[in-house]
C-alpha cells in the first residue's frame, strides 16, 4: 500500500501547490472500499512533500460509483444545453 500511497500524495502535489483546493475527495472504482484507509497515509506523505497547508481530505459519498455518476451527469447537462439551445432558435 506504501507504493499507491505515494503515487496519489505525488499526484496531488501540483493540484495543491497551484489550485490551493480546501477539499481533496479520494473515491471512485480505482480505491474503492480502500479509500477510508488511504485518507491519512496520503495526508502525511503528502505533507513530507509540500510545504504548504493541506487540504482536507473526505471520501466519496458515492463509492465506486462515482465515474459513472459523472458520466451521467454529464450527459444529462448536454442534452439540456442542446434541448435550450433548440428552443432559443
Amino acid at each position: 500500500m506504501a507504493r499507491e500511497v505515494d503515487l496519489i500524495a505525488r499526484s496531488l502535489v501540483p493540484i495543491v501547490a497551484l489550485l490551493d483546493p480546501k477539499l481533496v475527495v479520494l473515491g471512485g472504482g480505482a480505491l474503492g472500499a480502500h479509500a477510508e484507509r488511504l485518507i491519512a497515509p496520503v495526508e502525511q506523505r503528502l505533507g513530507e512533500l509540500v510545504p504548504l497547508p493541506l487540504p482536507g481530505f473526505a471520501t466519496s459519498a458515492t463509492g465506486e460509483d462515482a465515474t459513472v455518476m459523472g458520466g451521467v451527469a454529464q450527459a444529462v447537462s448536454i442534452a439540456w444545453q442542446r434541448a435550450y439551445a433548440l428552443s432559443q432558435e
